[in-house]
């Protein structure tokens, strides 16, 4: 972790793709399948075959539980997911193999996508945003924008800052079983998180700026979603 303007930003390189997103996935394993479920409302709206880039994926988990989702759904999209680290994306390759969906796994930055533009009907992201510096989720937003085709979809799940600490407190640093360095990771995740303010005031200055959005509390309002169609 390194501090940069009195804030608290996180290393990528100190991320360790096996433990994936902290408290969410220690104490609640079931939250990558319920996100993907909320994420496939938004797919389904794009027809039975949308095209699908999950940006900041980790290694999978909840890239395959929309994938599972879309099946239920009798859809069967085309799904990329892309991420910084390779040791991430090596994970997400081993767990791919038993799905029968056309899905791939891929080194991209969330600032700079590998792809045309309008390519894709629905872009999406989980627990991506507390890595991104606010210069760096405009960037985000405006690539969002520019992957999407005319009337796509964005759906993004992420941590709330003022609801979540608590959760933290609680489960995390007065938990003396938790070793110290697990303790650092998931107090600088909940410090580099956004509020909802801070997220309309950084989407206002993107190109997003065009779309229609909507934003949802969900869990006693620990995490945000936020997810709306562009128009081009």
């Amino acid at each position: 972790m390194k501090r940069s303007d009195g804030r608290i930003y996180m290393d990528l390189q100190e991320y360790d793709p096996t433990y994936y997103g902290g408290v969410m996935s220690k104490f609640f394993p079931w939250a990558p399948k319920i996100w993907g479920s909320w994420i496939s409302r938004s797919a389904s709206i794009n027809g039975k075959e949308p095209k699908i880039l999950d940006i900041g994926c980790g290694p999978g988990q909840v890239t395959l539980s929309l994938a599972t989702s879309c099946m239920k759904l009798q859809m069967n999209p085309k799904i990329i997911g892309v991420d910084m680290l390779e040791s991430a994306i090596t994970l997400a390759n081993k767990r791919k193999e038993n799905l029968p969906l056309d899905i791939e796994f891929q080194l991209g930055s969330a600032v700079a996508l590998p792809f045309r533009d309008n390519e894709f009907d629905l872009v999406m992201a989980s627990m991506l945003f507390p890595f991104l510096k606010e210069e760096e989720l405009i960037a985000f937003f405006n690539e969002t924008y520019r992957v999407l085709n005319p009337h796509g979809r964005f759906h993004f799940v992420h941590p709330v800052r003022c609801r979540f600490n608590w959760l933290v407190a609680v489960l995390v640093e007065k938990n003396p079983f938790i070793p110290k360095n697990t303790k650092d990771y998931e107090v600088n995740f909940v410090e580099h998180s956004y509020t909802p303010q801070e997220i309309i005031n950084l989407m206002n200055k993107s190109q997003l700026t065009m779309s229609q959005k909507r934003f949802n509390f969900k869990w006693l309002g620990l995490l945000g979603e936020v997810y709306g169609s562009v128009k081009k």
